[in-house]
């Protein structure tokens, strides 16, 4: 037996082990382990062929039996390292450890959550990834890694746009590196690859109906189609990105909140309502229409404050100021707020709570109070705090008071900003809470005595600048009020998933590279140690 011609069978199971390992590595190119396991084939084939005087020579020994006993053992440990490492290949068995020291490599529990309903559901979700950036499909493609660990099975399509434009075009695809989800005839798209936005397409795509907000007018409110540092134009942009209909609402002109409303916004009044436009939205309310108010410091607008202060919460009279000390007051100005307290357990900040070092940055900035025993018997909650080097300059009204402050007006420390309240909506004990002496809300309580119980959730921020373009320039400002819309929507599914903080690590390696790494670690260097370990003891042997 020829010991040179002893590394072909050894070669045989290194190709092959090298093709599993690519095929997990590499699935959108396929190539790359057919090319493999064909040489595991020929490499095998060869070394029958060569040595086949030697195979026929080992069965007409005296020991031949034994031989091919061993021989077979052999192939045996063979053929389950090779089932082994197909069946590592199949999705029920991808599972992984995720050693980072803040679990960067770990999906978060709301995508975790997605994944189990999917599963549990059955749905099947379909991706085309339109990409001609190749590190970009890398990326998506280590993400889409992620969620096959945790049991998420999709059928994947690659596509370069340049090279199969009909497709592109058919799809209407305007940005080269953009991803379609597929749920049935429903669809999804993103261009940013992150979790939040695969995660957040996932849901959308598996959304039935999309729901509408609607931005009230004829106040001074901030516009939402206005791009200058007052207007809503981002944020909203955000929000029809997630697939809600954003729609502006004028209660003069049109006399009712209309019937497909899912969420009333009112974005930083400048005037008051009036009292026929606080019934309609008190009518709306009470129908199960969730609202979010935000609102900056020395706005007059005491008829919405009486309005909120029914349900529950209610806006101070004060504005809140960085102290004249601290050294980001020469830099952002004394009149900014930063908000760092937030509660742990309201899904709206339990995210921020867990989170180090998160700041929202707020302007014009007033305080929230709750009334605990209001008309409708709500519960309202202060969710988020101020930072305690924040002053608290009470009995502000309007600009004006600011021009002779007393020392009795000044209070330092920790002070609510943001703040919720719910509470049951539905049957005869509402409806006789429900003001009857007026004719426009008397038609309310038979309309609330016929609805089933449920949650009503209301809203309320001391500061308009936490969703104006010049504020969603931090992007706490922006998750913040995604998150707020979401939780009133009932949509928690979407509660924005905040990036994990990235500590610095010793090693650097690229995507490609680190890739190839795994591969001559796990398999070719053993396989190279054991196989010239093995010829030269042969060839010791026939010396």
């Amino acid at each position: 037996m020829n010991p040179l011609l002893l590394t072909l069978p050894f070669l045989s199971i290194l190709f092959a082990t090298v093709g599993v390992a690519l095929k997990t590595t590499f699935p959108s190119n396929p190539e790359i382990h057919i090319i493999s396991y064909f040489l595991s084939g020929s490499t095998l084939i060869a070394w029958i062929v060569l040595d086949r005087q030697a195979f026929i020579s080992s069965f007409k020994r005296k020991g031949s039996r034994q031989g091919f006993s061993q021989g077979l053992s052999l192939v045996l440990v063979c053929a389950i390292l090779a089932g082994a490492g197909m069946l590592s290949t199949k999705p029920r068995f991808n599972k992984s450890v995720d050693l980072t020291t803040n679990s960067n490599n770990t999906l978060s529990n709301q995508s975790q959550k997605i994944i189990e309903k999917i599963g549990k559901s059955k749905t099947t979700i379909n991706i085309i990834g339109f990409f001609k950036d190749e590190a970009m499909k890398m990326k998506f493609t280590d993400l889409v890694k992620l969620y096959q660990t945790q049991g998420f099975n999709p059928q994947i399509q690659y596509i370069d746009p340049q090279q199969d434009p009909t497709k592109a075009i058919a799809e209407k695809i305007t940005y080269e590196n953009t991803v379609i989800v597929k749920a049935g005839e429903r669809s999804a798209r993103f261009s940013t690859i992150s979790e939040e936005k695969f995660t957040n397409a996932i849901i959308h795509a598996m959304k039935a109906k999309s729901k509408t907000i609607y931005f009230t007018t004829g106040h001074g409110e901030g516009q939402i189609d206005n791009k200058s540092e007052l207007g809503y134009e981002i944020a909203v942009s955000e929000l029809t990105g997630n697939k809600y209909n954003v729609k502006p609402l004028n209660l003069l002109k049109l006399g009712k909140v209309p019937s497909d409303a899912d969420l009333i916004i009112i974005a930083n009044p400048n005037y008051d309502f009036k009292d026929s436009e606080v019934k309609l939205i008190e009518r709306s309310l009470l129908k199960g229409t969730p609202l979010l108010t935000m609102a900056d410091s020395m706005k007059k607008i005491p008829n919405l404050n009486r309005l909120l202060a029914d349900f529950g919460l209610e806006f101070s009279s004060d504005l809140l100021i960085l102290d004249p000390n601290d050294p980001r007051a020469q830099l952002l100005g004394q009149n900014y707020t930063f908000v760092s307290k937030f509660d742990d357990l309201n899904p709206v900040t339990k995210d921020f709570a867990a989170q180090s070092s998160v700041n929202l940055g707020l302007t014009n900035t007033r305080s929230l109070r709750t009334v605990e025993k209001n008309r409708y018997s709500m519960n309202p909650q202060l969710i988020a705090h101020t930072a305690d080097i924040i002053i608290k300059v009470k009995n502000i009204k309007t600009s004006k008071d600011l021009e002779s402050i007393s020392n009795s007006q000044i209070e330092s420390g920790e002070f609510p900003v943001i703040g919720v309240s719910t509470g049951p909506l539905g049957g005869k004990e509402l409806a006789q809470k429900a003001p009857s002496n007026e004719a426009t809300s008397a038609d309310v309580s038979p309309e609330i005595n016929s609805i089933v119980s449920k949650e009503l959730k209301i809203a309320a921020v001391g500061s308009g600048s936490l969703a104006t373009n010049q504020g969603v320039q931090s992007a706490e400002n922006l998750d913040m009020f995604i998150n707020l819309t979401n939780y009133l929507l009932e949509d928690e599914d979407f509660i924005s998933i905040r990036p994990k903080d990235i500590k610095q690590s010793n090693l650097d390696i690229a995507s490609d590279s680190s890739q190839f790494w795994f591969i001559f670690i796990s398999f070719i260097y053993p396989f190279v140690f054991i196989g010239a370990g093995t010829w030269y003891w042969l060839r010791r042997r026939s010396a």
